[in-house]
């Protein structure tokens, strides 16, 4: 009888010990990617590039982007970005006939989170986009589109 309550003892403390490290080690996994914790980014090495969407390397969840000289194959229109310093933004969108449009608009950088507001002409459409970046550098910008 002493036997058994001993052990029912020793339960509860475990039970919290194990709990509270389930607790650590989930707070430990929060990274990028839409946490609480903005890590800042730095976009500088995209300047003075500009960049097109590389489908053909993409992800489910991730869009990759490329400059000139890459060799990009053949496709039917591809998004491309420039970053200018003063948060200006030249975007150039697939047009209707697959010949690209050049649009204009801003970046925003908050923490990891990039935000596009480009203006729309008469054919294309306004939007404003917030990505997460995973990667930016002279090679390589990979962004994950924020869910809404």
């Amino acid at each position: 009888m002493k036997m058994r309550s001993a052990v029912r003892i020793l339960r509860f403390p475990t039970l919290v010990a194990v709990f509270a490290l389930l607790i650590l080690s989930c707070k430990g996994n929060e990274k990028s990617s839409g946490n609480s914790e903005k890590t800042e980014v730095d976009l500088s090495p995209c300047f003075d590039y500009t960049w097109f969407r590389s489908f053909e390397e993409e992800t489910d969840e991730n869009w990759k982007f490329r400059h000139e000289p890459w060799e990009f194959p053949p496709a039917l229109g591809r998004e491309g970005m420039k970053f200018n310093r003063d948060n200006t933004l030249e975007f150039w969108a697939i047009g209707p006939t697959d010949i690209p449009e050049q649009l204009t608009g801003k970046w925003y950088l908050n923490g990891d989170q990039l935000n596009l507001v480009v203006k729309g002409s008469g054919i294309t459409q306004d939007f404003n986009r917030t990505y997460f970046v995973i990667e930016a550098n002279q090679e390589l910008l990979i962004l994950k589109l924020k869910p809404e």
